[in-house]
């Protein structure tokens, strides 16, 4: 399941563009106490720079203090945890359960998809009959793309067609 989070604008819109992005791109791989160990490789994917500039803006933001700790162990790749202000902030699982109850609870609406077609006008319809409607918009769309609801009955030129034969 995935789960909408919000980064700390606040913190993160001092940086410059590049740390920005960056720092945004390793966000997508921490996890809630900010421990993170993407590949340079990779984030310079995610940003669209080389390797050695995505290096360099990383010795920048751990210069700025975005790292309570960035280590490299003897595999080459580094480990980061981000400081605490940088972090995202994550949405409280009873607010998801809440959200997904309420959502579970609400009714669709099946005539609500009829309120809104184009060029309809909805009124009472009687003995299986349509309700009375402007036909010229339908037909001027008709004749020139070819558009046409199955609401509004058979296409023009079809047995049982509605629409008037001149509109």
């Amino acid at each position: 399941m995935f789960a909408t989070v919000a980064l700390p604008f606040d913190a993160l819109q001092h940086l410059p563009p590049l740390e920005f992005k960056v720092m945004t791109a390793l966000l997508r791989y921490a996890d809630r106490q900010g421990r993170c160990w993407p590949a340079l490789r990779q984030l310079a994917v995610d940003v669209g720079k080389s390797e050695a500039t995505v290096c360099r803006a990383m010795k920048r933001l751990d210069a700025q203090g975005c790292f309570d700790e960035r280590t490299r162990p003897g595999n080459g790749r580094y480990r980061y945890r981000i400081a605490q202000r940088f972090l995202p902030r994550w949405p409280s699982h009873a607010g998801v359960q809440d959200r997904l109850a309420q959502a579970a609870r609400q009714e669709a609406l099946p005539t609500k998809q009829l309120d809104s077609w184009r060029f309809a006008k909805v009124g009472k319809v009687e003995a299986g009959l349509p309700a009375p409607v402007d036909w010229g918009p339908r037909l001027r769309s008709w004749r020139k793309s070819g558009f046409w609801l199955a609401v509004w009955g058979p296409r023009p030129g079809e047995a049982g067609c509605f629409a008037p034969l001149a509109g």
